[in-house]
């Protein structure tokens, strides 16, 4: 008898375990095989959950493992080969629903861009102003791997400086309403079409002004993209570095950690372009490629090259 309950103590513990597991990552799972772009909030739930940290206590790794910690460890195993499956998924469609998606009550946020695309492509054309995108889109375009996909809310365009008045005359004499963002440029969100736009030019007295980094970024802007049937600029890959490492935003680091892992970023191009535009950034960006572990880092030194002789 004592067998008995022990074996179903044991089998009740196992499902549990799986239950609670399965309920985390059901819904990031459900995300990250649709044929849309999954979300962060899709693909990193089953990351997360497949490499988990290492725990802090060395000493337990050496303790026998309790069944419910058993059973843990199997679940994980079997992410770790449903994660290596979800990495090799190849769904490159960039359209997304513009509804939210509900999956057994969890709702996932979703942004449909083919839209904000037309009519920042309408707008900026009307004034014959080049439409760049830049932000989490672009980060989207670079990435071959839609795993490192983060979720975005609008689509963002890169206006100059001497630009943005004449955007602003123009979306007023179209009625449209528009906001000031406090990093330097407009914003213009209609719900009601599925449009949410940044026109940024990044002058900003509070948050500096990196005008320059961008009028650069729009001027060496020659890749292209299509979405949804609308044509328009993609900027380089070391300028959207350079722009995300400006921000000091976690998620943007995220984007650049990402894209660092591919070896169509030019590293000496991206210092060129982070010393002539964000000089000071260069350390931080130096910081960055180490925790990366890139080959082209430049390794921490204690002491400087000039000695000292009696």
């Amino acid at each position: 008898m004592e067998i008995v309950r022990r074996s179903r103590r044991l089998m009740r513990c196992v499902s549990r375990v799986r239950g609670n597991l399965h309920a985390r990552f059901l819904g990031g799972l459900r995300m990250a095989t649709s044929p849309g772009y999954p979300t962060r909030a899709g693909a990193s739930v089953v990351k997360r959950i497949a490499n988990p940290r290492p725990p802090l206590n060395s000493a337990l790794a050496d303790r026998a493992l309790s069944p419910d910690e058993y059973a843990a460890m199997e679940m994980r195993r079997r992410l770790q080969i449903l994660w290596m499956r979800i990495k090799k998924s190849k769904n490159m469609d960039i359209i997304m629903s513009d509804k939210r998606r509900k999956t057994n009550g969890l709702e996932l946020p979703t942004f449909d861009p083919r839209e904000s695309a037309a009519f920042a492509t309408k707008v900026l054309g009307d004034l014959k102003i080049k439409c760049v995108l830049i932000g989490r889109l672009a980060v989207w375009y670079w990435l071959p791997d839609p795993a490192g996909h983060a979720y975005t809310k609008d689509l963002d365009t890169a206006i100059k400086k001497a630009d943005r008045q004449k955007v602003v005359r123009h979306l007023v004499n179209l009625k449209y309403d528009i906001r000031e963002l406090m990093i330097g440029g407009i914003n213009v969100h209609i719900e009601t079409d599925n449009i949410n736009v940044d026109f940024i030019d990044r002058h900003s007295v509070d948050e500096g002004d990196l005008s320059k980094l961008f009028e650069e970024a729009i001027d060496l802007a020659t890749e292209k993209t299509n979405i949804g049937g609308t044509e328009l600029h993609v900027v380089s890959p070391e300028h959207l570095i350079a722009m995300k490492i400006s921000t000091f935003e976690r998620k943007d680091e995220d984007d650049v950690k990402n894209l660092l892992e591919y070896d169509f970023v030019d590293i000496e191009k991206l210092r060129g372009i982070v010393d002539g535009n964000i000089a000071p950034i260069r350390v931080r960006l130096e910081q960055i490629l180490r925790e990366v572990g890139h080959p082209m880092a430049h390794r921490r030194k204690k002491y400087c090259q000039h000695r000292y002789r009696r």
